[in-house]
């Protein structure tokens, strides 16, 4: 097994990269037969889907103790009241987030940054798209989305 660290915003993670010379059972991180699977990062893998959002993204990056995760919540249940116009959109999008919350003692330290990242974001009235804007909320949509992904899927790449 092959470990790389990097950093990234304000915080810093560790990416680990697992190579297996043995087949598998299709998990991540097994050789199959058409070559090496690797396993990609689940703070990797969230940063790769939002490329052009990642720098208004990259600042909100940092690891978060159970407390200032519960403050988040609130912060975006507060901002859910404060956005009328798009209250019912933004609150499926904070449902998705809060239902990866519940599982928070069973995530592991990347799951847990892209979760407190994506609800960081989704908090921000003048993220990459202000909220109240038309369209406001597309870019919110596409960063919850891929942290539902990084946190639920393994991502493969074959190398």
């Amino acid at each position: 097994m092959r470990t790389t660290e990097g950093t990234h915003g304000a915080g810093t993670t560790t990416r680990h990269t697992t190579e297996s010379t043995t087949a598998g059972d299709g998990r991540a991180g097994a050789r199959g037969e058409s070559g090496t699977t690797l396993t990609t990062s689940a703070l990797e893998s969230f940063r790769d889907e939002l490329t052009d959002l990642w720098g208004d993204l990259e600042r909100l990056v940092a690891a978060v103790d159970d407390a200032a995760m519960i403050d988040l919540s609130r912060r975006l249940e507060r901002h859910v009241c404060a956005m009328p116009g798009s209250a019912d959109r933004l609150r499926e999008l904070a449902n998705d987030l809060m239902a990866l919350m519940a599982g928070w003692q069973h995530l592991g330290h990347e799951e847990r940054v892209v979760l407190a990242t994506a609800m960081a974001y989704l908090a921000e009235v003048d993220d990459g798209v202000p909220d109240h804007l038309p369209g406001g909320l597309e870019d919110d949509d596409r960063v919850v989305g891929a942290a539902v992904r990084a946190v639920l899927r393994p991502r493969r790449r074959v190398a």
